[in-house]
């Protein structure tokens, strides 16, 4: 399997999938800055092999040390961030592409991009502020991190001035790396 095979069979369908029942599909991932705490605490870990990630590249049989390496993750949440926008859908969708976020639409983001935040978890609300701005008045976040829902408490009486009526975050009972393949979760 390429990671063009990944990015049809198991990323595409789940964007078209959310793309179907939501206006606005937001995809955020974490940033890997070289000089950042984070770095430090995730070198300690391990070293994982290095690999280039391109459409024709075979993905890796050991996902879990291709994904030690901060390098691969950054190429391969490019990569999905750059497939996700082609997902056949009428939805907006609005992908984090390392401090950036691209659209598969002209919608504007600067609002969203360049963003600091290292984390999803806290980028995500970059994204729900942006989307209550717009109009929403109800948005889904979609996490399996308890730090996520700490954040949104902290920051919904702020989506809530802004119009936001409704926020759901159902805790997903599947590991963070949703993405990646079955044998991963």
């Amino acid at each position: 399997m390429t990671f063009d095979d990944y990015a049809k069979e198991d990323i595409i369908p789940t964007v078209e999938s959310y793309g179907a029942r939501y206006e606005r599909v937001d995809v955020v991932f974490d940033v890997y800055k070289k000089s950042s705490l984070k770095s430090e605490t995730r070198s300690k870990k391990g070293q994982g092999i290095r690999r280039k990630v391109t459409g024709t590249e075979r993905d890796p049989g050991n996902w879990q040390s291709f994904l030690r390496d901060a390098s691969n993750k950054t190429e391969l949440f490019h990569f999905l961030a750059e497939k996700m926008c082609e997902a056949e859908t009428t939805s907006t969708v609005i992908v984090t592409k390392g401090e950036d976020a691209i659209s598969n639409t002209r919608k504007s983001l600067d609002a969203v991009s360049p963003c600091c935040h290292e984390e999803a978890d806290s980028r995500i609300f970059v994204h729900a502020r942006d989307t209550t701005t717009d109009g929403s008045k109800s948005i889904i976040i979609k996490a399996n991190d308890t730090d996520v829902l700490v954040i949104a408490i902290s920051v919904l009486p702020s989506l809530q001035e802004l119009g936001l009526e409704k926020c759901g975050l159902p805790l997903a009972k599947e590991p963070r790396c949703d993405g990646f393949p079955k044998s991963m979760r």
